[in-house]
């Protein structure tokens, strides 16, 4: 009789478990994950450690061999939960994107029911992902399978910003249901082509760049926003005696051994959240 095999992902957070014995037994040994391509490097093999005693990390799987994919959680509790789940650079902006074209649009035509949706999905797409970011980004990106996952964090969390100002903008303006559907049919003729190929062709260029800029951004702004977090993490490696050697010339760990502090932080903070009060305020001066 014939074992049937799962076809969704399933939880398998024994992988980093046996990560993290490895390191403790043997530091220096040459340690392989899986779903990295070659081995880890001494901030890896930190973090891996952090991240299994902290729970800074869920794993999820399916599939055997070189066939298994792997799917990345801010939790390990929470491995397998859609809205904590870790999300690669070029989807976190993409997402973004595609809702703040809707919103903008909504908001200049005036339609509070329009607004009020595009607030709720930002809230969905972002909310619960920014509170599980907030301070397992710099763990759970690093290690994770994606380029830039967790410089993807400033963008995150202007998503679930954003979709607070939505909500407020819905509850200020008219509902106008009606006109949110000429929107709707706008972009419908877009994609149906029925303004042309041309047209079409330059929408999405347009498109592609706004969410290339978006990561561009997202991965600039992390470089201050990310210190304090990196900073943290760092020190408890270093109180609970896991930073094992001196970590590889480029890292976040070895910035911040050699440097100590980045004085752009402190001033990226303060204008992050001057530009958040505003955008929060901005809709109730209507």
């Amino acid at each position: 009789m014939s074992v049937r095999k799962p076809r969704g992902y399933s939880v398998c957070n024994e992988l980093l478990d046996e990560a993290a014995q490895s390191v403790h037994v043997d530091p220096h040994a040459l340690i392989v994950v899986p779903w990295k391509a070659g081995a880890l490097g001494i901030e890896s093999k930190v973090l891996v450690s952090l991240a299994q005693r902290y729970g800074a990390l869920g794993l999820t799987s399916k599939g055997e061999g070189s066939q298994r994919k792997f799917r990345f959680y801010y939790n390990r509790t929470s491995a397998g939960n859609w809205f904590t789940e870790v999300w690669p650079l070029w989807k976190v902006s993409a997402w973004f994107s595609a809702l703040v074209f809707f919103g903008i649009g909504f908001q200049e035509m005036k339609v509070g029911m329009g607004c009020f949706v595009v607030g709720v999905l930002l809230l969905l797409a972002f909310g619960p992902r920014s509170i599980a970011a907030l301070r397992n980004s710099v763990v759970a990106g690093k290690l994770s399978a994606y380029a830039y996952a967790r410089e993807s964090y400033p963008l995150i969390m202007a998503g679930a910003i954003l979709g607070v100002i939505m909500l407020e903008w819905a509850y200020v303006l008219p509902w106008q249901a009606g006109r949110a559907s000429e929107l709707m049919s706008g972009v419908i003729d877009v994609f149906t082509l029925s303004y042309g190929l041309g047209d079409f062709i330059s929408k999405a260029l347009k498109c592609v760049s706004a969410v290339a800029v978006l990561a561009v951004v997202s991965v600039l702004a992390f470089q201050v926003a990310g210190i304090g977090m990196m900073r943290f993490w760092l020190q408890t490696a270093s109180n609970d005696g896991i930073l094992f050697d001196h970590p590889e010339q480029g890292t976040w760990f070895y910035k911040l051994m050699v440097v100590g502090s980045n004085p752009l932080a402190g001033f990226f903070s303060f204008g992050f959240f001057v530009m958040a009060a505003s955008g929060l305020a901005v809709p109730f001066f209507q």
